[in-house]
């Protein structure tokens, strides 16, 4: 549609503005797609310490659990990303007065995308964390109370 344009420059600056969002949705899932790689990869380490403790005769359900939920949040969010990584932000251009409006339309949805996509990302990384918080807690083992200690 944009080759219909009587203005030539319109045109072309809307076919650079629609090759850049493409080109931004792009980088942006592949980065976010590695950051999820590494995390399933530090998930898989953390599973290898558990099953160790485990043979060692330590209790690994908190662990076994946060390990659980973080692969959920994990897949979850690698499915997020790979549909936004399919998604197209063509916008639907009819004349030339609106198509300012429609690329702010367009680069505001994708966005709001993204930032919702980016959310789903921080929530795993959180539970990851707090995974590999609760199999450090396997190693270490619980942080004494005062009740434990002895007076003096």
């Amino acid at each position: 549609r944009l080759e219909e344009f009587k203005d030539k420059r319109k045109s072309a600056a809307a076919e650079r503005v629609d090759k850049r969002i493409d080109k931004m949705n792009e980088n942006r899932t592949e980065r976010l797609a590695k950051a999820l790689e590494q995390m399933s990869d530090i998930l898989g380490k953390l599973e290898d310490k558990v099953a160790s403790a485990s043979g060692a005769g330590k209790d690994t359900a908190s662990a076994s659990a946060a390990i659980t939920a973080a692969k959920s949040a994990v897949s979850t969010a690698q499915t997020v990303v790979s549909d936004q990584s399919a998604k197209d932000y063509a916008p639907t251009v009819t004349d030339e007065t609106t198509l300012r409006q429609v690329f702010t339309e367009t680069f505001t949805a994708f966005k709001t995308d993204m930032q919702a996509v980016h959310k789903q990302v921080q929530d795993a990384k959180q539970l990851v964390r707090s995974a590999a918080l609760a199999v450090r807690q396997l190693q270490v083992g619980p942080k004494p109370t005062n009740e434990s200690q002895p007076e003096q």
